[in-house]
């Protein structure tokens, strides 16, 4: 997948990016470091491709939940899953349009195109590019996020 530059903004990790001025390697380090900050070294892989000809950015997260990934679940995504993808905590970020949450210590799913408009909205109203689709995939050691612009 080839990394050029798209003139598009991405909404990741509890930051919006401007891919025309921001390097994508750029990109990929800050946010890595604000995940190692936050949830610890080595707990989380963050990876950036960037695909000009077709306008789309492909993220990915790879981490291992063992205990917590349920295969049946596949259009589930789980809330630890939503916290990356968003950065909801991350050096205290706040979702502008959150989705239903469970009580505090509670694991907790929902179900991913339930997800999606929340995370469109908050990619809006945080000054995101416009996406025409969104696609998340998950497995146990890795969730996938395609964005389409």
């Amino acid at each position: 997948m080839a990394t050029k530059k798209m003139n598009k903004t991405i909404y990741v990790a509890g930051k919006v990016y401007d891919l025309a001025t921001t390097a994508v390697q750029e990109i990929k380090d800050d946010v890595q470091r604000r995940l190692d900050t936050h949830y610890g070294k080595g707990r989380f892989l963050f990876t950036l491709n960037v695909c000009k000809q077709t306008k789309e950015v492909i993220i990915n997260f790879w981490r291992s939940y063992n205990e917590c990934y349920h295969p049946e679940e596949r259009n589930n995504i789980f809330c630890l899953d939503m916290d990356l993808i968003t950065g909801r905590g991350i050096a205290g970020f706040t979702v502008p349009c959150i989705w239903p949450t469970a009580p505090f210590g509670y694991l907790f799913s929902t179900g991913i195109q339930d997800f999606i408009p929340c995370y469109k909205k908050s990619a809006k109203v945080l000054g995101a590019s416009r996406m025409k689709d969104i696609q998340i995939r998950h497995s146990e050691n890795n969730l996938n996020v395609r964005l389409f612009y």
